[in-house]
């Protein structure tokens, strides 16, 4: 059974909470609208380092400075090129 690329990469959002509010904010309504985005961007981007850019523009456009600092999405980000790799593997 496949599961949507998109669900997986809500699942690491809300594992990784980067923006650390999943105890204030149910993390789907928290990081549910930027899903789309999310997965846009792990299409466009050429490296785990550009991909942590991007997801940390995207909820730094959203949630302005509670989305921290860019080098705090690194973790976040390799995990989401492994699923990238594995998904264009599939």
């Amino acid at each position: 059974m496949n599961v949507p690329l998109e669900a997986q990469v809500q699942t690491y959002l809300e594992i990784y909470d980067p923006l650390g509010m999943a105890e204030l904010t149910p993390p789907d309504t928290l990081y549910g609208p930027v899903v789309a985005e999310v997965v846009a961007i792990m299409g466009e981007s050429a490296s785990p380092e550009e991909l942590a850019a991007g997801v940390h523009r995207v909820l730094y456009l959203s949630y302005g400075t509670q989305a921290g600092h860019v080098r705090n999405y690194l973790g976040l980000a390799q995990d989401l090129w492994r699923l990238k790799q594995a998904q264009g593997a599939g």
